[in-house]
């Protein structure tokens, strides 16, 4: 799961009540968000300091896990938990700025980064943008902000020049294959006319997919699940290239834990992607005119020959996304 595409998707969901949120809370930078102040928030165009910060996360964030910058955020510093509010001035024109600079600050550019914009005025086109930078498989890529001219990598809180070792592991990952975990719906049973609309039996897949440039081989997905959840694990999963134990108790209450191990002969090849689990739900039309369902959270491990493994990783999907997907679904049957 993309950690900052959930955080972009959720200004996108929410808005300024979120980012109202946030610095009330006195949310701190980390690994995946950045907060920065414009150097002149009265003026649409990018000043130098402007694009030396949005080159140094185009690189750092494109070469490390993804994240979000919040323009228009004061952030003092490293241990602080205030946050300072200070919208820009003809903020539409500063995001298409920030659009128009993506494949000129960074070499080679970044697929898949976007801009939103959250206004705290529109009347008076005055509000702050939320930068959303994805993991890159094309990396490394190098900041080209004049002055510049260096691989950056995120650490924690800030943007580093990345180590000369670094370079040699992710020049060395070029070939080799970048696995994720996805998610998706499908309807497998309707009955029409209940009380509540048609009713609908359902399966949410947790899988695989490839985005590098090799082939992955021997993958493991272990998953824990909250086993009393609305969602519930298919047990009778079966297949001649995968590998089911059986669902045991997690260390977390009511979590369990099953794990995937891809046999010899199953692999994903680039760009393509393959179903390890599902989770059985049902539901109703009413159900999802009221947008009622619930949250899918779990945590996973992932594993294969040639990919650096991750642990303990949150894999959360909110009911709004598993609603609109499904509706979706049900409109193509």
């Amino acid at each position: 799961m993309d950690a900052a595409r959930d955080l972009f998707d959720q200004f996108v969901d929410q808005g300024l009540s979120l980012l109202n949120r946030w610095v009330a809370e006195g949310v701190r930078e980390d690994l995946h968000l950045d907060f920065k102040r414009k150097a002149h928030p009265r003026e649409v165009r990018l000043s130098d300091e402007d694009r030396k910060n949005y080159s140094k996360a185009l690189s750092g964030f494109a070469n490390s896990d993804s994240g979000i910058i919040i323009w228009g955020i004061g952030a003092p510093g490293s241990g602080n938990s205030e946050r300072t509010k200070h919208p820009i001035h003809y903020v539409r024109g500063f995001a298409e700025y920030l659009d128009s600079y993506i494949s000129r600050l960074v070499s080679p550019s970044v697929e898949g980064a976007e801009n939103l914009v959250i206004f705290e005025d529109e009347r008076r086109d005055l509000g702050y943008v939320v930068s959303y930078i994805p993991k890159s498989s094309r990396a490394p890529h190098r900041a080209e902000s004049e002055g510049l001219k260096h691989y950056y990598m995120r650490y924690g809180e800030s943007f580093k020049i990345a180590e000369h070792f670094e370079l040699e592991f992710i020049f060395g990952k070029r070939n080799i294959p970048e696995i994720g975990v996805f998610w998706g719906v499908e309807v497998e049973h309707v009955e029409a006319d209940t009380s509540n609309g048609n009713h609908y039996d359902c399966l949410l897949r947790i899988g695989v997919t490839n985005q590098g440039k090799a082939i992955a081989k021997y993958v493991c997905l272990r998953m824990r699940y909250d086993s009393i959840s609305f969602y519930q694990v298919d047990q009778d999963l079966k297949s001649d290239l995968i590998h089911y134990s059986r669902p045991h108790k997690a260390s977390r209450e009511n979590f369990y834990s099953i794990t995937a191990r891809a046999l010899q002969g199953m692999v994903i090849y680039p760009g393509d992607y393959t179903n390890f689990f599902s989770f059985r739900f049902s539901c109703t039309d009413k159900d999802l005119m009221n947008q009622n369902m619930p949250i899918f959270e779990s945590y996973y491990d992932l594993f294969g020959e040639d990919y650096q493994g991750k642990t303990k990783e949150a894999f959360v999907v909110q009911g709004k996304k598993i609603t609109e997907k499904l509706r979706k679904r049900i409109d193509q049957i």
